[in-house]
């Protein structure tokens, strides 16, 4: 019992800090596309000052995301990126074993007075047989 209400504070804790860490991603996922869309289409500014013709729709596309990103550390939002998505898929395995153990705990709970009555039976068994 003691220990399901640790896990209980545990998923409690786990829970607010995913929903912390999912509202920063909220808040910073515009940067976050826009680091991803420059990488992705780095290589149209090259073309078009070559004079080719490049896809009027995505040079928009890495031209916004390049004025978004402008004056930003892109190396370091791409290091909070990742520290955000690996936080979170650490998270949720955290919650996921945690609600495993939950269910186990639960189930030893409900299984635990029919293994005491078999033991007993078991036991009664035993000494029936003895004082034969």
């Amino acid at each position: 019992e003691s220990r399901k209400k640790a896990l209980t504070k545990q998923i409690d804790t786990l829970t607010k800090e995913r929903i912390i860490l999912n509202q920063k991603k909220r808040r910073r996922n515009n940067l976050y596309d826009a680091v991803s869309q420059v990488e992705y289409y780095s290589e149209l500014e090259e073309l078009y000052k070559k004079g080719l013709t490049v896809d009027n729709d995505e040079y928009r596309i890495y031209l916004n995301a390049k004025k978004l990103l402008s004056g930003q550390d892109i190396l370091a939002l791409k290091q909070e990126k990742a520290d955000v998505y690996t936080r979170l898929s650490d998270i949720n395995a955290e919650l996921r074993k945690a609600r495993s153990e939950i269910r186990l705990c639960e189930s030893i709970q409900k299984d635990t007075p029919k293994i005491e009555n078999a033991l007993k039976e078991q036991e009664r068994e035993t000494i029936k047989t003895q004082e034969r």
